[in-house]
This record gives structure tokens, sequence and C-alpha cells, in this order.
């Protein structure tokens, strides 16, 4: 038996394999000489043989194509399944080491018609009421 793998563009990969003459044979045997029945045998055999050997993360139904089936000849299939995808993680604890606290500071002052203005360090501002701050005073968050 051989066998060849292709990765495929969104989690896919395909799988390639060819079982000789006399393993098909096997097969067709074991079918009482039908084709058809040797051929759905051989890769319900095959397939999670080589799902294991190969450390393949399938998941989902297979889609499996049959490229060359004729007796005393090797028999060739293709099975395209998903796979897990790869993920591969930065380097948090570089990206941890980087990355600094950033402290805003606020700053609210009272204004005459109780209106209290609320900016940052970027300039954002906003406007919000808090009756209960005197007029003139100032408090720092």
């Amino acid at each position: 038996m051989r066998s060849q793998i292709k990765n495929l563009p969104n989690s896919k990969i395909e799988l390639l394999i060819e079982l000789l003459a006399e393993e098909f044979d096997n097969f067709y045997r074991k079918a009482n000489f039908d084709l058809k029945e040797a051929a759905n045998l051989a890769v319900r055999e095959k397939y999670p043989q080589i799902i294991l050997e190969k450390n393949i993360e399938a998941i989902g139904k297979p889609n499996v194509e049959i490229l060359k089936l004729a007796k005393d000849n090797p028999f060739s299939f293709k099975i395209q399944v998903d796979i897990l995808p790869k993920i591969i993680l930065p380097d948090y604890k570089n990206i941890a080491q980087q990355v600094k606290k950033q402290e805003t500071k606020i700053e609210i002052i009272a204004d005459p018609d109780n209106q209290i203005t609320e900016s940052d360090e970027n300039n954002n501002k906003g406007v919000k009421v808090l009756p209960k701050l005197s007029k003139g005073k100032k408090m720092t968050v």
C-alpha cells in the first residue's frame, strides 16, 4: 500500500491511496468476487488505518472518490476530509513583558451650571451631571 497526503486550503487534506493488486485481491475474495463490495471493504479498512498511522486529526465525514478499480490491477482511491485547524499561539510571555500598564488620569471640574466636564489624557471629553459636587471644586480620579 502506498499513501500520499496533500494539504488543501481551509483545514482539509487529501489522501491518495493505492493498494497493490495482490492486496486488493484479498478484499475481492472477501467480497465474494464483487468489485464494488471489495472497494468498500478496502476503504473501510484502510482509511482508519492511515488516519492512525499518520496522526491525522480528521473531523467530519470523509469524501471518497474511486480513481482506479479493475480486477487484477492496483486499486486507487482519493479521500478528502476536514481536519482540526493548526493553531499557532504567539509567545504570550514575551508579549506580556512588553505591555506596560498605562494609567489614565481623569479630571472632573464642576462648572457654574452644575455640569461636570470629564476629560482624559487623550482629550476625550464628555458631559455628565453630578449634583452632589460643589461648584468650583476639583476631583481627580
